[in-house]
């Protein structure tokens, strides 16, 4: 999927990538009728791992149980809200990211995510066994934030920032070992 060329999409074209790349999802658009939806994509994959560099208008994504099958291969999305907000829920958690915050969600698990406005933020999209944790683990960190302000948020949020800035370069052995 090296695809370092900015993409735009109407709401039926986004719809469609959204759930190429991560699996049968609904996507509705909150923008009145006068105001049709956009997104503009910038995405990457560096071995396993993939990158997406959104803008988009205020919309929203869920993916229900009913979606899910135990036979899909359980993948990680890590959110990090570089402009705008947005509301994720899993495991009966909600939590609101504003820019510098970033979140864990599972594809195994329903989800529902929530842009209110106008957004920025990048996407990062891995298999779960790459975490090396066990699911209850897992399941404890998921829509829980981190903020840029604390703990490890101080150093993963500039990093994370720093994949956003840079995804055209993410190439090689290099990139590979870097985001791994």
């Amino acid at each position: 999927m090296p695809n370092t060329a900015i993409r735009r999409f109407d709401l039926a074209s986004w719809r469609t990538t959204a759930c190429r790349s991560f699996g049968k999802l609904d996507v509705a658009a909150a923008t009145a009728p006068a105001q049709p939806f956009w997104a503009e994509l910038l995405s990457t994959a560096v071995g396993d791992i993939s990158l997406f560099d959104m803008h988009t208008a205020a919309h929203s994504v869920s993916r229900p149980a009913s979606y899910i099958s135990t036979a899909d291969t359980s993948f990680c999305k890590l959110s990090l809200q570089l402009e705008g907000s947005s509301s994720l829920t899993q495991d009966g958690r909600t939590c609101h990211l504003l820019p510098g915050d970033l979140a864990l969600y599972v594809t195994q698990r329903s989800y529902t995510l929530d842009y209110p406005g106008q957004q920025h933020s990048l996407v990062v999209h891995f298999p779960e066994r790459l975490l090396n944790m066990s699911p209850h683990q897992v399941k404890s960190i998921t829509a829980r934030p981190i903020s840029r302000n604390h703990g490890l948020g101080k150093v993963a949020v500039p990093l994370f920032e720093q994949l956003a800035n840079n995804i055209d370069v993410l190439r090689g052995p290099h990139a590979t070992a870097l985001v791994h």
